[in-house]
């Protein structure tokens, strides 16, 4: 039994001494790939047993080397750029693709299939017929002719208020122009917020260069329903009315198109008319419930909310950005 005990003492020398050189040999090969210095030897060739800390850094060593060459597997390849003039590239190499400069626009609209959209739309097309030449101002369109109607039938269908009134409609004089056809454009809506930009609208139409929103130059926003144009881009005058451009805007050169509004280039939209309405049981916009008028509103412009007051407020008029 003494002699059993003796030998499994040996064997049980044999696996440390076993174990403590398999850890001495992968720390050399892991310092002399990493550039690691190796433990000293002793005296008569035999290595000085490594620290706990040599033994750590050896596994680490070895860990961070199996990891890159797992990595550097899983690479796929990329071919070379391919010179000028040289042919296409063969089977199974990879072709580079330059990213968009800019996202594609958003185009989801679809022009509404409406028997008083097509209605407005036959009597927009007899103005721009009988039109011979470009005018400026308004002109008064009379109650009960089928100009008035259809103009006031399709804003009370897109504008969804209980108790809405239309109380004038003016024809935009400066209407059509002679690249437009009613064919190949839908009736929308546009709001302003004060009667300045209102004036200027019909005297030289639809400037995208006056248009903040999206940044200069974007392009000039419609809404496909009144109700849209109504939440807060339009201006109640004097007498509480609300003021509205019942618009042409045509289907190519969009900026942006969705199921609410379109985003048009300069010349691709026009105001036909002027709509002049009030609805009950709901303040006036731009009033408090003191009577104040508001000092501003917010506009986007270069990507942020932009602060602008409103117009004739002298040193209050000031955009400020928040």
């Amino acid at each position: 039994d003494e002699e059993d005990e003796e030998d499994e003492e040996g064997e049980e020398g044999l696996d440390i001494e076993e174990a403590r050189q398999q850890a001495v040999g992968g720390l050399e090969a892991a310092g002399h790939s990493l550039g690691i210095a190796t433990p000293p030897r002793e005296a008569g060739g035999a290595a000085k047993p490594p620290s706990p800390w040599d033994l750590a850094a050896a596994r680490a060593a070895e860990s961070a080397c199996i990891y890159a060459s797992q990595l550097h597997a899983c690479r796929p390849a990329v071919a070379p750029p391919a010179a000028a003039g040289s042919t296409a590239a063969g089977r199974g190499a990879v072709t580079r693709v330059a990213p968009p400069s800019c996202p594609p626009p958003c185009l989801h609209g679809k022009t509404p299939d409406s028997p008083l959209h097509r209605e407005l739309l036959e009597v927009a097309s007899t103005l721009r017929a009988a039109a011979k030449k470009r005018r400026d101002g308004l002109m008064e369109v009379p109650k009960g002719g089928r100009e008035y109607e259809a103009v006031e039938a399709y804003f009370l269908e897109t504008l969804g208020r209980d108790g809405a009134q239309v109380h004038g409609l003016s024809r935009v004089q400066s209407g059509w122009s002679k690249a437009q056809s009613a064919s190949t454009c839908t009736v929308m809506f546009h709001g302003c917020r004060s009667a300045d930009n209102e004036v200027s609208i019909v005297r030289g139409g639809f400037q995208v260069s006056r248009c903040v929103s999206g940044g200069p130059g974007y392009g000039t926003w419609f809404a496909y329903g009144a109700q849209y144009s109504d939440g807060g881009f339009v201006f109640a005058d004097d007498d509480g009315k609300r003021h509205i451009f019942v618009c042409a805007v045509s289907n190519a050169d969009c900026v942006s198109d969705d199921r609410v509004m379109r985003v048009v280039k300069q010349g691709r939209a026009c105001p036909l008319w002027l709509l002049r309405y009030s609805y009950p049981d709901r303040r006036s916009p731009g009033r408090g419930l003191s009577g104040a008028q508001p000092l501003g509103f917010y506009v986007v412009r270069d990507g942020a909310w932009v602060w602008e007051a409103r117009a004739g407020r002298g040193a209050e008029g000031s955009a400020q950005r928040r």
